[in-house]
């Protein structure tokens, strides 16, 4: 793990509640009002039903991973000094798949993961994940 803090996230009029939430500490995302499905990232209508109505809704901090790598090149300089990192894909419990930065113990698939937070350039503390002791299966 590197004391190095993430780039600050792009903020657009769509995802700017997310990023509100998260940076007052709380962790929501949008679920569908018509048909309840919960989507990420943040849109103006959702992708399951074309509904624009939607309600902002928390999430439990917990998945699986379904898939991971380790990093070993950095995309760009923002990153440089995290190398190597691991990219998961996290599964939560509404079915929503999230690509995410693990911290900690490189994770294997079906491993529980539980939610964390990590420092970005502008002060705010990103959602990343950690391992937890508990497999999926």
């Amino acid at each position: 793990m590197t004391d190095q803090p993430f780039p600050a996230p792009p903020v657009t009029e769509d995802s700017r509640p997310y990023w509100d939430f998260v940076r007052a500490g709380d962790w929501r995302m949008q679920r569908c009002a018509a048909c309840g499905v919960v989507r990420f990232p943040p849109g103006a209508i959702c992708r399951s039903c074309a509904s624009p109505a939607f309600t902002w809704a928390p999430v439990p901090p917990t998945g699986t991973v379904v898939a991971r790598t380790i990093v070993h090149r950095a995309p760009n300089a923002d990153f440089a000094g995290r190398v190597p990192y691991v990219l998961a894909i996290v599964e939560l419990a509404e079915g929503l798949r999230l690509v995410t930065y693990v911290e900690g113990a490189p994770p294997v698939v079906g491993d529980r993961v539980a939610l964390s937070r990590a420092p970005a350039a502008d002060g705010m503390r990103l959602p990343v994940f950690v391992p937890t002791d508990g497999k999926a299966h």
